[in-house]
């Protein structure tokens, strides 16, 4: 071997050796950590939204799914505006830190604005969250790539890895543990506790917050400054000339029509938004993704009321049914990197759109099942009281045949009548005028001839688990 050659092995050695010596940046622990408490706080508080438009602010189904979606629709549009400012005025660092205070806020004042239900104040917390949520939400990974120094390649990819398992961590737990503290502790004179639903995601908010703060001080980050020109400013500002010019003036003709705004960008720049413009008509079908991907908060969500949420010996709470997303986003990491994509791979799909397509249409099946399960839901679905009327359910335990009403009951049966006059129910079965009430189900069981019948009244049984009702729709369906 010559000289040369050692001397570049020995160069080549020497690089190796430096790369490898450059220390795993510590601060990359308070960036994890601050990114899932802040998607335990935003999964958390998102859970429960829906029921709490409808449970707590009276709005109905539809007015409360549309309260959502807005929130929803403000959060990621928002992200936006937390990169302009990021990009162009203070940078990543002062972005997170002073919108992360705005974030915390909105937390607090919904979490005190539940106690009494009040809407305005409520829709003004969730304004500073969705302010907040979506205002660090194209800083913090960039944030924390930034802490990565060149040749820790290998160090940065990890870190991606461990950022995603984060997010999907902090949603999980938050998914199954808000709707508990919500529905099994009663708090305020309520059956429900939705003050300690959000107050929990906010305090770990303000534990986000913290921990940003003390990674500031204990091992430093990697500040950059920001830049002076913003990407997202400079594509529009360059799509709406080569626009004007193209259509209001009368030039030569281009070839492309962004080339139309060639007399202020650069070459570079224009053929970068032409490479954009190719990338987004292939994202052309994901907001109709999205849109649909989203209701799993709303409609799905409202719909799991009207199913027994039974699984075995468990009962799911009707807002838990989200928990599956992140769930089975942690268990399919492996399953598909080690089992599914080396499968297809074998078949030809091994292209990202072919795998995009496959994913597309399993996700029309699944809104297929869902409107399915809906109208066997709506075709079970007990029929709505009216006015000074009631539902009666009678069950039959003895061992003749029992009539009612020109029914006859058949021996251990039980037999549900809709709608009867509540005059007559209470001057049929001796009960006082106070004892049934508005929305409220008479169930009578007679055990035997020799006793008279149980009795028994409850409330809200079109509503399950949620409100308690869950016994009596099973017994209704």
């Amino acid at each position: 071997m010559n000289k040369q050659s050692d001397k570049f092995l020995i160069n080549e050695d020497n690089e190796s050796i430096k790369k490898r010596s450059i220390p795993y940046p510590k601060s990359i622990i308070f960036i994890i950590g601050n990114e899932f408490c802040e998607r335990f706080s935003f999964y958390g508080m998102r859970t429960i939204l829906v029921f709490y438009f409808k449970f707590i602010l009276s709005f109905n189904e539809d007015l409360a799914t549309q309260a959502y979606h807005i929130f929803a629709m403000a959060c990621y549009f928002t992200p936006v505006l937390g990169a302009i400012l990021a990009d162009s005025f203070i940078g990543k660092f002062w972005t997170i830190l002073s919108i992360s205070c705005i974030y915390a806020a909105g937390n607090i004042i919904l979490s005190f604005a539940s106690i009494s239900g009040t809407s305005w104040i409520s829709f003004f917390g969730l304004a500073l969250i969705a302010l907040g949520t979506g205002g660090i939400k194209p800083c913090v990974s960039a944030f924390g790539g930034d802490q990565f120094l060149p040749g820790q390649e290998r160090q940065l990819q990890q870190f991606f890895s461990l950022f995603y398992i984060s997010i999907n961590s902090g949603s999980l737990i938050s998914t199954f543990l808000t709707p508990i503290l919500r529905q099994d502790i009663h708090c305020f004179g309520r059956q429900d506790c939705y003050p300690l639903a959000f107050g929990i995601p906010a305090i770990l908010m303000v534990v986000a917050l913290i921990l940003f703060i003390l990674g500031r001080f204990i091992t430093g980050y990697i500040i950059h400054p920001p830049q002076k020109d913003n990407i997202v400013v400079t594509v529009c500002c360059c799509v709406a000339r080569a626009f004007r010019r193209r259509f209001c003036s009368s030039l030569t003709k281009k070839s492309h029509w962004i080339d139309y705004a060639d007399d202020k960008y650069d070459r570079k720049t224009l053929n970068d938004v032409k490479a954009l413009m190719r990338v987004l008509f292939l994202y052309l079908p994901l907001p109709i993704f999205w849109a649909l991907f989203d209701q799993q908060a709303s409609r799905w969500t409202l719909q799991a009321i009207r199913m027994n949420g039974q699984l075995g010996n468990y009962t799911i709470k009707p807002d838990q049914i989200q928990v599956i997303n992140p769930l089975l986003v942690i268990l399919f990491i492996p399953v598909f990197d080690y089992l599914i994509y080396p499968f297809m791979n074998t078949i030809g799909l091994n292209k990202p759109l072919k795998r995009m397509v496959i994913g597309g249409l399993l996700a029309a099946l699944s809104f297929g099942v869902c409107g399915f399960i809906q109208t066997q839901i709506e075709m079970e679905e007990p029929v709505l009281m009216l006015k000074n009327q009631n539902h009666l359910l009678l069950y039959n335990g003895l061992e003749d045949p029992y009539s009612f009403q020109n029914e006859t009951i058949a021996p251990q049966s039980l037999k549900k009548f809709i709608n009867l006059d509540r005059k007559m129910l209470t001057e049929i079965f001796d009960l006082s005028p106070n004892e049934l009430k508005n929305d409220q189900t008479l169930i009578i069981y007679y055990r035997s001839k020799n006793e008279n019948p149980m009795k028994m009244v409850f409330e809200n049984v079109l509503v399950k688990p949620e409100k308690g009702g869950a016994k009596i729709f099973t017994l209704l369906n």
